[in-house]
């Protein structure tokens, strides 16, 4: 999971150019935007509807419920899985350009 939430960081779920993202002809947000959910589902992630229209370059958004916390490693986020609520969100911030753990 750590390479996932690396490679979302990195933008590894699209081919396209994220310069700028939201400057971008609408339909080349909506292919990238689709690209990530698809990225996420993948990995067994989500992402609802309106934090996805909150999608911005190298700020990723994820759910934060329950089983999208049990996913990621526990050095990830420090909440506890049962304490989550709908309508929280997590942050993914890229470009990772750490050395690997």
């Amino acid at each position: 999971m750590a390479d996932v939430v690396r490679g979302i960081a990195d933008s590894a779920f699209t081919d396209e150019y994220l310069g700028y993202f939201e400057s971008q002809p609408e339909a080349e947000r909506r292919s990238i935007l689709s690209e990530y959910s698809r990225y996420l589902g993948a990995a067994g992630l989500t992402c609802s509807e309106d934090n996805l229209k909150l999608f911005s370059q190298d700020l990723y958004r994820l759910d934060a419920t329950p089983a999208n916390l049990d996913r990621l490693p526990s050095s990830a986020c420090e909440a506890e899985p049962g304490s989550c609520r709908d309508g929280l969100v997590m942050f993914i911030i890229g470009p990772s350009d750490f050395p690997e753990c």
